[in-house]
């Protein structure tokens, strides 16, 4: 007798495990899109499995539950299923049994899913693999032709499950799932389209050969902009050579209007004179933008390892002291182009590709489909919601709003990113040049609406600060991680970079006419040359001890000169050289593998440092004040960097005091200011060149560093390497 209640013991125990793998497949959905979309800024190898897991994990689960649930609908009597169901009805194919339910609720959890890994697996749409060698050169289409497999087992599952039980919601569920693989069709199109093109997927041959062309051959053009080109690159401009591509002459001559679809700096630029009115209305915006997107295609040639051939010319240098930097006062704009030009990296290389470059038909198709999309997804939710209400299954309606909504927003934000996007603005402006303007009244409104939204910010205008004298300098993750989960320099405080900060560091470029110093220059000009030079020069002095040494008696000398209230304001070399003190400092605990000395041994140097830096200032903390830190780090059981540091201070704070007994009131604390800001912009300039390509591009992944743009406006100057007057380990 004890047989049907073995029966149905075993018959619970497998349903409990289906539901707790119910259970966990809602939670594998959730971490999905959580994974997908906030991933990059983790950069700890467990998170990268836990997303490549859930994502390879999800599928054969959704298969099995499926196959369990439409086993049990087709064997089973609604008498068998209360003994081990909730709320289930006499009907086994309505709304109300549970098994027909989940079973509909996980196909449609496998759609939404699919759709929103559509949205965010698919970095850079272009050519990840044929210009950036530093990734790999793996995955190509690999990420498409897997979106269009997955989408059409899911079509068929749906098909299956409609035969065999009567899906009713498949009227909203079929649609869905087609338009989805017509987009990921039209993606793959795309795709393909962009890596064999010469404006995106083969444009750094492009550019490097024309480069040469611009650089060997041609001449001076004193005044005028330079011949880099902008856009419209295709085959009929090109000829090839034994050492790459050429652009054809008659390419490069006449202006925009009358001569060919390729556009350079020099042909547009001119237009903004001609009295146009859609150009004139955003004139500045618009040149600046092109010479960014130009500087950009120049830049992509060292992503890809490609040599630089304007590496130490003179033209190079001329270009970026005599025209970028031409304007003194507007270090504002220098860095705007900077930010722009390193926004459409970033864009290229973690962002889906941009629609308005994927061709004219193909890119209303994809906005078309994507509304398509929307408009589904947003019926089946309500449909869906309302049913898991009358089943009050508090869990699984959140689950699937997460999901409902994580869909709609992604693809309304997508759609409205890439109207904003920059990449839509030279498209649109490409289609104006070439057709002379002569567009129709409404296009025209469309196009002038577009060119002025503003873009959505892909590089961060911050850099990080870290003050070493200071015990807790740590913040919390975003979100409840454990800390080595995440990025150091996510750790760190950051800040907007001041005005001051641009504004010395390109006056220290243009100051040494192109030429780098680890800081001796600035000191040779002062008045402490000869107390505090030892600090920068010797056979055993390396890049890091004289970041920290430095870093350590400007913090000091901060202590006891910092203003201590707000109506003494902070000056502009006040606040330069304590910034730039604390982002020299961040970049040494943060990402030392953008240092010139090695990256393991600058960690483990710091991290001693830090610790008698801990012991000095003692549990709590310790006293603050710069007469007993002075003296506490300058002890002779300190480390060698806290006792320079200290020494440093000491010279700083003497020469203060040597100008005030000399009766120079005005010159006193400036002075000393003065010549730390100068030495700190000559620092952060040394530190720029670098070969570690691949730390700039993840850095571009974080939201990009203030180095990053210092290296790329040196690239552009021809300068690629650091002085040799340092010796390195």
């Amino acid at each position: 007798m004890a047989y049907p209640w073995i029966i149905f013991k075993i018959l619970h125990m497998q349903y409990s495990l289906v539901s707790l793998l119910m259970a966990f497949t809602a939670i594998v959905a959730v971490l999905q899109v959580a994974l997908s979309t906030y991933g990059h800024r983790c950069h700890h190898p467990a998170l990268r499995f836990l997303q490549w897991g859930a994502s390879a994990v999800f599928i054969p689960l959704t298969a099995y539950i499926i196959s369990y649930y439409m086993t049990k609908i087709k064997t089973m009597s609604c008498e068998d299923e209360r003994y081990y169901l909730l709320d289930c009805s006499y009907d086994p194919f309505s709304e109300q049994c549970m098994p027909g339910f989940f079973t509909e609720l996980l196909i449609v959890w496998t759609v939404l899913i699919q759709i929103i890994k559509g949205n965010t697996d698919i970095a850079s749409a272009a050519v990840v693999t044929e210009a950036l060698p530093v990734h790999g050169e793996a995955g190509g289409s690999r990420p498409f032709v897997e979106l269009l497999a997955y989408s059409i087992w899911t079509t068929g599952l749906l098909l299956y499950y409609h035969i065999n039980v009567k899906f009713w919601r498949w009227v909203l569920m079929l649609p869905i799932c087609v338009i989805y693989s017509i987009k990921v069709v039209v993606k793959l199109t795309a795709f393909h389209r962009a890596r064999g093109s010469f404006a995106l997927g083969r444009n750094v041959n492009v550019i490097a050969g024309y480069m040469t062309q611009v650089y060997d051959f041609e001449e001076d053009g004193a005044g005028r902009p330079p011949r880099y080109i902008v856009i419209g690159e295709e085959k009929q401009h090109l000829e090839k050579t034994p050492n790459g591509y050429r652009i054809k002459a008659c390419a490069l001559e006449g202006n925009a209007i009358t001569c060919s679809t390729l556009l350079t700096l020099d042909k547009i630029w001119p237009l903004w004179a001609s009295g146009d009115p859609l150009l004139s209305s955003q004139s500045l915006q618009l040149r600046d933008l092109c010479l960014s997107f130009a500087l950009f295609k120049s830049l992509r040639r060292r992503f890809a390892g490609y040599p630089l051939v304007e590496a130490g010319s003179p033209k190079a240098l001329d270009f970026v002291l005599s025209g970028m930097l031409a304007d003194a006062d507007d270090h504002g704009r220098t860095f705007r182009v900077l930010i722009d030009e390193l926004a459409f990296a970033s864009n290229f290389y973690y962002s889906c590709l941009p629609w308005p470059f994927i061709g004219g038909w193909l890119a209303i198709l994809y906005i078309f489909v994507s509304l398509l999309i929307v408009l589904g997804v947003f019926l089946m939710g309500t449909v869906l919601l309302s049913a898991i209400v009358l089943q009050a299954k508090s869990f699984y309606l959140i689950i699937t709003f997460i999901l409902t909504v994580a869909v709609l927003v992604m693809e309304l934000w997508a759609m409205m990113s890439g109207m904003r996007s920059n990449w839509t603005k030279l498209a649109l402006l490409h289609h104006y040049i070439k057709n002379n303007g002569n567009l129709c009244y409404a296009v025209k409104k469309v196009v002038a609406m577009v060119l002025r939204f503003g873009a959505v910010k892909r590089f961060d205008d911050k850099f990080g600060q870290n003050t070493m004298l200071e015990p807790r300098r740590f913040y919390k993750p975003p979100i409840l991680l454990p800390k080595k989960l995440f990025h150091r320099a996510s750790l760190l405080k950051s800040v907007d970079v001041p005005p001051e900060v641009k504004a010395a560091v390109l006056a220290s470029l243009g100051r040494n006419s192109g030429r780098l110093s680890n800081g001796t220059a600035a000191i040779l000009r002062s008045s402490l040359r000869d107390d505090i030079i030892w600090s920068c020069q010797g056979d055993h002095v390396l890049t890091v001890d004289i970041l920290l040494v430095w870093h350590i008696g400007t913090s000091l000398f901060e202590m006891k000169y910092q203003p201590h209230n707000t109506s003494s304001p902070r000056t502009a070399d006040m606040i330069t050289a304590t910034h730039l003190s604390q982002y020299c400092s961040y970049l040494v605990a943060a990402v030392p593998d953008m240092l010139p000395d090695d990256a393991t041994w600058t960690k483990v140097h710091y991290r001693e440092v830090t610790k008698d830096i801990k012991r000095s200032l003692g549990p709590a903390g310790g006293n603050n004040c710069y007469s007993h830190l002075v003296e506490s780090l300058g002890a002779s059981s300190r480390h060698r960097i806290l006792q320079d540091g200290s020494k440093l201070a000491k010279h700083l704070v003497r020469e203060v005091e040597r100008q005030e007994e000399e009766g120079d009131k005005t010159r006193d604390e400036a002075a000393v200011w003065e010549l730390l800001a100068e030495f700190w912009s000559e620092m952060v300039l040394y530190l720029a060149p670098s070969d570690n390509i691949k730390g700039h591009i993840e850095a571009l992944s974080r939201g990009g560093e203030f180095i990053t743009l210092l290296w790329a406006l040196l690239l552009h100057a021809g300068i690629t390497s650091r002085p040799c007057d340092v010796t390195e380990p």
